[in-house]
């Protein structure tokens, strides 16, 4: 059995009553929201090979780093200035 059903079954659980997940929009969203981070902690990884490496520097480096992000699809949104 899940550990979520053992939960319930022993009312460790109420689902009307959540402590930490009262937003289940925000719940479903999560996924999403987490493979985003996942690809902004790799453009950061990315960005400080570039960075230490002063051979490969590119003359607007800003517009580089978008360019490569919106290379990763749709998911990844860039926000406004």
């Amino acid at each position: 059995m899940a550990p979520l059903g053992r939960a319930l079954e022993l009312k460790r659980v109420d689902r009307n009553r959540l402590l930490f997940a009262r937003d289940p929009v925000g719940a479903n969203e999560f996924p999403n929201v987490l493979a985003d981070i996942r690809k902004l902690e790799e453009a950061q990884r990315t960005v400080a090979i570039y960075r230490s490496h002063p051979e490969y520097a590119v003359p607007d480096f800003v517009t580089a780093v978008r360019h490569l992000l919106n290379l990763g699809g749709p998911t990844l949104r860039e926000q406004p200035s």
